[in-house]
């Protein structure tokens, strides 16, 4: 996404949003939707006036940094919650689930199904890449039996309105008491290799993911 960096140009320069609207004519209701970063467009003309009363250059004022998301497990109480987290806002929804021998149904992700579509917008695979992390948690947690060597997922009530994933669930192997991590990779390469300037990985039970919006 495109960032404003106003704020800081501003601290640099010493300079007031009052002192910069009075030289360059610019509102300051624009001003600070762009210190703020919630500015949906910014006008050339903006940007020139900018430059030009600030003495700078333009990548100063606005800049390219690649969208992010994570998104882990936790619990509280006897509750699973996920926590997602981007680069404007940071989310905990609970997750509602039911366990029947090695099948997990998810039947709610309470107010968080947008999240869901967040995700799938990435990369399709990005349901499976959900449902390995959310069994590894399961597992630690003793919801699930370490002896399982499959576990099955079933995410319908989540997915079924996003035509991008046909499957109604996700298989999950288990070795060891922990998710096949060859499987796991494979899901993170093809990710890698079929999206634009995507980069997936997992660091201590958290998946990170640094892209571009692309219309897959």
């Amino acid at each position: 996404m495109i960032r404003s960096n106003l704020a800081t140009v501003l601290k640099d320069k010493n300079m007031t949003t009052q002192e910069v609207h009075e030289k360059s004519g610019i509102s300051r209701n624009t001003l600070r939707l762009m210190i703020k970063n919630e500015s949906k467009g910014v006008q050339f003309e903006t940007l020139n006036k900018l430059v030009e009363v600030l003495n700078c250059s333009v990548e100063d004022i606005v800049n390219y940094v690649p969208d992010s998301i994570s998104f882990s497990f936790f619990n509280q109480d006897v509750n699973t919650y996920l926590k997602y987290k981007t680069e404007s806002f940071d989310v905990i929804k609970q997750i509602q689930y039911e366990i029947n021998d090695n099948h997990v149904f998810i039947s709610n992700l309470i107010d968080g199904e947008y999240l869901i579509k967040q995700l799938t917008k990435i990369h399709k695979r990005m349901m499976d890449i959900f449902c390995y992390l959310l069994v590894s948690h399961l597992i630690e947690h003793e919801k699930l039996s370490r002896d399982v060597t499959t576990v099955i997922v079933i995410h319908e009530m989540l997915t079924h309105e996003i035509p991008s994933i046909p499957n109604i669930s996700t298989v999950v192997n288990v070795t060891d008491g922990k998710p096949d991590e060859s499987a796991l990779s494979h899901f993170f390469e093809i990710v890698y290799l079929d999206g634009k300037d995507k980069e997936v990985q997992m660091e201590d039970g958290k998946v990170n993911i640094t892209f571009e919006w692309s219309d897959q």
